[in-house]
């Protein structure tokens, strides 16, 4: 009598070894996507960061401002208006940048650059809105 070998051994054993191979996948799944969230929270961190750092230094040559100082440079102004100069910044914060680059040009004697500096770009909110109502009146 022949004995024929059991092969429900070979079948759990391939069972489970397709049940490991599930759980890798979905582990590695699991993993790359913690891995992507974190990538971007860290990214969100730092533009949050970043933000409040340049509201916070347009907030300080304000004081200056306010506080009748002597531009010596435009340098902080520029950096101010290159940041805040995009459309989904505050028109305020904007404006503002813009001014203080014209008082910076103004303390400095550049007349032409603070009388350019003084007027709001042409993509400004508040430009586009008055070019549109004047484009309905004609």
């Amino acid at each position: 009598m022949r004995v024929e070998p059991d092969n429900s051994q070979q079948l759990l054993t391939c069972e489970v070894g397709l049940q490991s191979l599930k759980w890798r996948k979905t582990l590695m799944w699991v993993v790359a996507g913690a891995v992507f969230v974190l990538a971007v929270t860290a990214f969100v961190v730092r533009a949050v960061r970043r933000d409040c750092a340049m509201h916070g230094a347009l907030r300080e040559l304000q004081e200056w401002n306010l506080a009748d100082t002597v531009f010596r440079s435009d340098s902080a102004a520029q950096v101010l208006v290159d940041y805040f100069d995009h459309p989904w910044h505050n028109a305020n914060d904007q404006m503002l940048a813009y001014y203080l680059l014209g008082r910076a040009h103004a303390d400095m004697g550049e007349a032409p650059q603070a009388i350019e500096a003084y007027r709001p770009p042409s993509n400004a909110p508040t430009r586009q809105i008055k070019t549109a109502k004047l484009m309905e009146l004609q």
